[in-house]
C-alpha cells in the first residue's frame, strides 16, 4: 500500500505504564506502509521515520511497517519536554491508539533507548525489540557541533540548499552527517525554508538524550541488540553489561558498519534483523 501520514488525537495523558500517569503525550506522525503485522521503527536524534524508508522496503510485503516521527522529530508536534519517558509513552500511544496490540519494535540510537522504555514501562504493546547501535548506560552529550550547525542555518534567511550546506559547513566538516542533518530543511508553502526539527528543545534536552536507563527497569520479551564494528557506542564491557542485565538478549555485529548501521551495511544490519523479526 503507498505511504500514509497520520496523525490521531489531541494531547492528552498517557493510557498507563509506570510513569507518571498524568503524564502529558502528543500525536505522532507516522509513514504506514506495507502489508501485515506491525513492525514500529524509531529514528535517532536529529533524524525522522523518513531515514529508515529505503532500508524496510523490503519488508512491505510481509509486515506493516509504521515509520513514527518522534516528538519535535519530522512532521510530529513540537513539545518543551524531550525525555525517556515521555517519548516512551508518545510511541505507547500511538499503538495503543491505532490498536496494534503487541509489536514488533525496533529503534536506532535514541529511538533504540526509547523501545527500551517502551518495553519496561508499557510492557503490554510491545511482542520483541530490536535495539540498534545504542546501549543503556549514559553517554557524555557529544551533539554541540550538530546544534550549532542547525542554528546556523536560519531557515527564514535561506535562498537554497547551497546556502544551507555552506552555512553548516562552517560547523559540522563530516559531509555524510551534514546531509544526514540537512534531511530535515524542507520548503514551505510559499517558496522559503523551515526545520522539521525544535532546536530550542533539542539544545535545552541534549543531555536527557545521552542519560541512563534507571538500574531498576526489567525487560521480558525478547531482545537483540545490534551493534556496527565500527562504532563505539556499544563496546565489549556494555555487551558484557547488557548480557548480565537482560539475560534473554542477545547482541550481534555488522561489519563494516559504523554507527549509522542501516546506512554503512543494510545488508548485514537485515540479516541480523530478519531472523530475529521472522521476516
Amino acid at each position: 500500500m503507498a505511504g500514509l501520514f497520520i496523525c490521531l488525537h489531541p494531547s492528552r495523558p498517557s493510557l498507563g505504564g509506570t510513569f507518571a500517569p498524568r503524564m502529558k503525550t502528543v500525536e505522532l506522525a507516522a509513514r504506514v506502509v506495507g502489508q501485515g503485522p506491525p513492525l514500529v521503527v524509531l529514528h535517532g536524534v536529529f533524524g525522522s521515520g523518513d531515514n529508515w524508508g529505503t532500508f524496510v522496503k523490503p519488508w512491505q510485503d510481509r509486515r506493516t511497517l509504521h515509520l513514527l516521527d518522534l516528538r519535535n522529530h519530522g512532521r510530529s508536534p513540537w513539545d518543551g519536554t524531550l525525555d525517556y519517558p515521555h517519548l516512551a509513552a508518545d510511541v505507547a500511544r500511538y499503538i495503543e491508539d491505532n490498536a496494534l496490540g503487541a509489536v514488533q519494535l525496533m529503534g536506532h540510537s535514541m529511538g533504540g533507548k526509547t523501545a527500551l522504555h517502551v518495553a519496561a514501562y508499557h510492557p503490554q504493546v510491545v511482542a520483541r525489540l530490536a535495539v540498534i547501535d545504542i546501549a543503556p548506560r549514559a553517554y557524555t552529550p557529544h551533539h554541540q557541533a550538530y546544534l550549532a550547525g542547525l542554528r546556523a542555518l536560519d531557515p527564514p534567511t535561506l535562498q537554497n540548499r547551497a546556502q544551507a550546506e555552506e552555512r553548516m559547513a562552517r560547523h559540522v566538516a563530516n559531509v555524510g552527517i551534514r546531509q544526514f542533518l540537512l534531511k530535515s530543511l524542507a520548503r514551505t508553502e510559499d517558496g522559503g525554508f523551515t526545520l522539521r526539527l525544535n532546536v530550542d528543545a533539542l539544545e535545552a534536552n541534549i543531555g536527557q538524550v545521552g542519560i541512563a536507563m534507571d538500574a531498576a527497569a526489567s525487560i521480558g520479551q525478547p531482545l537483540l541488540f545490534v551493534r556496527g564494528a565500527l562504532s563505539d557506542y556499544i563496546s565489549a564491557q556494555d555487551e558484557a553489561d547488557i548480557k548480565a542485565r537482560f539475560p534473554q538478549a542477545q547482541v550481534a555485529t555488522v561489519a563494516d558498519a559504523g554507527h549509522w548501521v542501516h546506512v554503512d551495511n543494510p545488508a548485514g544490519l537485515a540479516a541480523e534483523l530478519e531472523p530475529f523479526f521472522g521476516l
